[in-house]
């Protein structure tokens, strides 16, 4: 799945795919979905992860918190996600 997504996007994109495979593979760990929605916020695709709405932008991962996107940290998201 990544050496696919890869070869086919260069640059920033082909970065955003590597760690979208490490969030599936996160989700799995933590048996929550992950799955991309039909929305999006400043052009970024909104996944739902368990509970939570997350976007990635850069190496920067979002969450929808309190009314706001908000800066969050993996250990965060799991406990958002549950």
């Amino acid at each position: 799945m990544v050496r696919a997504c890869v070869r086919s996007r260069r640059g920033r994109e082909a970065f955003l795919c590597v760690y979208h495979f490490s969030y599936v593979q996160y989700a799995q760990e933590l048996n929550v979905v992950f799955v991309p929605t039909r929305r999006t916020h400043l052009s970024k695709v909104i996944y739902t992860f368990g509970k939570a709405s997350i976007y990635l932008d850069k190496d920067l991962l979002f969450c929808h918190r309190d009314g706001a996107w908000q800066p969050t940290s993996l250990e965060r998201l799991s406990s958002l996600a549950s």
